[in-house]
């Protein structure tokens, strides 16, 4: 991937999205997660967490949810407490409004102990 770094990829990943090209952003994301992982002193987690938000954008909830994971552990495996919290933030974000999808379309009662 010569030539690429994180912030070319990031650019263009935000360029896509905001053009609604939204499976081909999460695409260069990866990639940009990718690199960022095989390069020394690489930080992926603005790319996983913006990945996971496109993803949920294109109605992958599950895969999105995926990718929260993916960058929680990587932020356990280095010892980032900081990125832990952001990560867990965006996943809380993101179920919250799952949640509220659900009980929009009268589906997502959810368990409430009663």
């Amino acid at each position: 991937m010569e030539g690429m770094d994180a912030a070319r990829l990031l650019q263009e990943a935000g360029t896509l999205r905001a053009g609604g090209q939204l499976e081909e952003a999460a695409d260069v994301l990866k990639r940009c997660i990718d690199w960022q992982l095989a390069e020394e002193g690489g930080n992926p987690l603005t790319a996983y967490t913006m990945r996971a938000d496109v993803l949920w954008q294109a109605e992958r909830k599950r895969d999105a949810l995926g990718v929260y994971g993916e960058a929680l552990a990587y932020c356990r495996r280095v010892g980032d407490e900081e990125g832990e919290g952001m990560v867990c933030v965006g996943m809380g974000y993101a179920l919250v409004s799952a949640a509220g999808e659900g009980e929009a379309e009268g589906a997502g009662t959810g368990s409430t102990g009663r």
